[in-house]
Parts: C-alpha cells; structure tokens; sequence
C-alpha cells in the first residue's frame, strides 16, 4: 500500500469547511445583522473567541509536531495530546478555532462550520481509519478501541505507547 500523506483528509476537510465557511460569512455579510450573535457584548465574545483560537492553535501546534515525528519514524502516535484524542489536529479546527473565529465575527452562521466540518470528517476519516489499520494492525485497533475519536477525554483504559 502506498504511504498516505502525513495530512490524510485534511485537504478534504480544508476544501469542504472553507467553501463552506465562505458561503456562511457571504451570507451574514448579505443578511446583517440577521445572523449576528447581539444577546453577549462584543468584547466577551472576542476575549473567549480569542481564548478559544490560542487553545486551538496551542493543541494544533503540539499535535502537529508529534504527528510529523511519529510519521517520519513510521511510528503510531498514541502518547501526549494523542492518549486523548486519536484526532487532535481535527479537533482543534472542530472545538476551538472554527468556534473561536466565529465568535469573533459575532456569526451564528459561521457557529455551524463546525458542525460542516465535523460531519466531512466523520465521512473522510474512514480512508484514514482503514490506512492505519493496515499498517499498523491490532495495535491500532486496540488504540481506537480505547482513545475517543474527535473529542478529548481520558482513555478507556491504558494502552501501551508506541
């Protein structure tokens, strides 16, 4: 089997969220301020808008680099921010910087890229799922069986690093 990239979906999920996400910010521009979020100020929304990127970019960051290492050494990456979250790089676009930027622009509609981009990835991640299973077998399923997809919480149960 050929080596997937170390991006797998991403582009897909880029591709999707962003022409997406474009139509939605067209579409709060065109109808404003119909869609705006007006019930909160505006400076709390951009100080937890802002709060949420720097989460986002903060776990993007760390996840990133331990997925390049892992990928360089043909390695599965099942320690750090991955025991988690089999998917960090996805999940922090999904959880926090998706939901931050479109705090920060004060957008309902934008508060549904999200939402797009999540159902993109649970329709993209397959190929990625099956990929992993091929090279890296029963240790990889064992480590989906016990680390959350998308969403950050405690293992299962402890599995061994790789």
């Amino acid at each position: 089997m050929e080596k997937m990239s170390r991006w797998g979906v991403g582009p897909w999920l880029t591709i999707i969220t962003g022409t997406y996400g474009a139509i939605m910010m067209a579409v709060d521009f065109i109808f404003n301020p119909v869609f705006r979020i007006t019930f909160i100020s505006s400076p709390i929304l951009w100080i937890v808008g802002v709060f949420l990127i720097v989460v986002g970019l903060l776990m993007l960051s760390i996840s990133a680099r331990a997925l390049h290492r892992a990928y360089n050494n043909d390695k599965l990456c099942t320690t750090g921010v991955y025991a988690f979250c089999r998917n960090p790089i996805y999940s922090s676009w999904i959880l926090f910087i998706l939901p931050g930027i479109a705090l920060c622009f004060r957008s309902w509609t934008l508060l549904t890229a999200p939402l797009a981009m999540y159902i993109s990835f649970k329709f993209f991640v397959r190929e990625e799922e099956e990929y992993m299973t091929e090279i890296f077998g029963d240790d990889y399923l064992e480590y989906k069986s016990e680390v959350n997809s998308i969403f950050p919480l405690p293992p299962l149960k402890k599995h061994s690093p790789q």
